[in-house]
């Protein structure tokens, strides 16, 4: 009887870290190719900070996703695109909102916020009606993370700024 518990149990220890295995491998089976997404992957990593990775798309650009919840908004999405060249960053809040008013009332409303905040450029999307939130930035890929996650923060602090919010609610 004993004979037969040690053979179940070295079965089940197999198997156990046959599935072990196969679990660790899949959780690491995506892992950033360009240096400045892996640095940044790294950074993200280190300071738990919960992302999505979406991997590269046809360019070979790489895409992360950054959820947060704000004071002025329930929640927003920053969408952070390392150029394939490994030299340059791409940061995209989209859908802030959906303006219902007339597209001149958008235009001049996104025109004074691009005067007002120099660095975040808003724009008005015409092909799904919504306003969004850019920032693009050149980046040496070896030490890109930290300046990369400033520039997440400070893009999303402008948006959820109370006049800038305001202001883009006031649109829909």
């Amino acid at each position: 009887m004993l004979n037969s518990m040690l053979k179940r149990f070295v079965a089940c220890a197999v198997l156990m870290a046959l599935l072990l295995s196969l679990t660790a491998g899949a959780a690491f089976a995506e892992s950033a190719n360009l240096v400045s997404a892996q640095n940044f992957m790294a950074y993200l990593d280190e300071n738990d900070v919960v992302y999505t990775y979406s991997g590269a798309d046809d360019n070979g650009d790489e895409h992360f996703s950054l959820d947060y919840e704000l004071d002025n908004f329930d929640s927003l999405t920053c969408t952070v695109i390392f150029d394939s060249d490994d030299d340059e960053v791409n940061l995209r809040v989209w859908y802030i909102v959906t303006p219902s008013v007339d597209e001149n009332t958008i235009l001049a409303t996104i025109n004074q916020l691009n005067n007002d905040y120099k660095f975040a450029k808003f724009v008005y999307d015409t092909s799904d009606g919504t306003v969004q939130a850019e920032m693009d930035m050149a980046i040496d890929k070896n030490g890109c993370a930290v300046p990369v996650m400033n520039a997440v923060v400070w893009l999303l602090s402008v948006v959820d700024k109370d006049e800038v919010a305001s202001t883009l609610k006031s649109l829909e």
